[in-house]
C-alpha cells in the first residue's frame, strides 16, 4: 500500500514539474497538392493531436505551413484544445514552391521561442509532412536545418507522401529510419496514425521515465 501511494505521489509530482512536450507540424502547402489532399493532410494532423492528447495531457501543438511563403497557422500559445483543432481545419493552402529547409529553420526560430509560447525546458518534436523534393526556390541548405535541429535537441519525424519525394532528403530531416514514414498518397496517411502515435508517446515517455 505504501509503495502504491508513493508511486502515485511521484507521478503527480512529475506531472506538475514536467515542462511538457511541444510538437510542431511543418506542413507542405505547395501547389503540387490537390485541395482535397490538403484537407486530408489537415485531418491527419487533427487526428494525431487528438490521439496524442489521450495519452499526454501536457502536450501542446503548433502548425507551420509553407509554400510561396512560410507562416505560423497554429501557435503554442493556443491552450484551448477544441479551438486549436478548429484552427487547423480552417487553414487555407498557400500553394507554390516546396521550401522545406527554410520552413524548418522558421519553425525553430519562430515557434520554439518563449515569446510564442515555448518553454525552455520542454521536450520538442517536429513532424514534417511533404509530397515532393525541395524546390530550387529554397535558398536554405537542408544540412543547415539538420544541424540546427540537432543543436536544439529537437526530435523530428519526416512523412513523405507520393512518389515525388526524395528519400535522401527525408532521411536527413528525420532522426532515424524509424522516424521516417512513406505513404503512397494522402489517403494512406490514416495507415500510419497508430505507428506515429506510438513513436511520439515513446519519445515523450523516454523523456519523463522514472529514475
Amino acid at each position: 500500500m505504501f509503495m502504491f501511494v508513493f508511486l502515485f505521489m511521484y507521478d503527480i509530482a512529475v506531472l506538475f514539474l514536467d515542462p511538457g512536450t511541444e510538437i510542431a507540424f511543418v506542413l507542405d502547402g505547395s501547389g503540387s497538392i490537390e485541395s482535397e489532399d490538403f484537407k486530408r493532410a489537415k485531418d491527419f494532423i487533427t487526428t494525431v493531436m487528438k490521439n496524442v492528447w489521450e495519452k499526454c495531457f501536457n502536450c501542446e501543438f503548433a502548425v507551420v505551413q509553407y509554400g510561396s511563403e512560410i507562416r505560423t497557422e497554429l501557435s503554442l500559445n493556443e491552450k484551448d484544445g477544441p479551438k486549436a483543432i478548429e484552427t487547423v481545419k480552417n487553414i487555407e493552402q498557400i500553394e507554390n514552391a516546396t521550401i522545406t529547409a527554410s520552413a524548418i529553420i522558421y519553425t525553430i526560430e519562430h515557434v520554439f521561442v518563449p515569446e510564442n509560447g515555448s518553454k525552455e525546458d520542454s521536450k520538442k518534436m517536429m513532424i514534417v509532412v511533404s509530397d515532393g523534393a525541395i524546390s530550387l526556390w529554397d535558398k536554405t541548405h537542408l544540412e543547415k536545418a539538420k544541424n540546427l535541429l540537432e543543436t536544439k535537441n529537437i526530435t523530428r519525424f519526416a512523412i513523405g507522401v507520393g512518389n515525388q519525394t526524395k528519400i535522401e532528403e527525408l532521411k536527413i530531416i528525420s532522426n532515424s529510419e524509424s522516424n521516417l514514414f512513406l505513404v503512397g498518397d494522402y489517403k494512406a496517411l490514416e495507415g500510419i496514425l497508430s505507428k506515429l502515435k506510438t513513436s511520439i508517446i515513446k519519445g515523450i515517455e523516454g523523456n519523463t521515465k522514472r529514475l
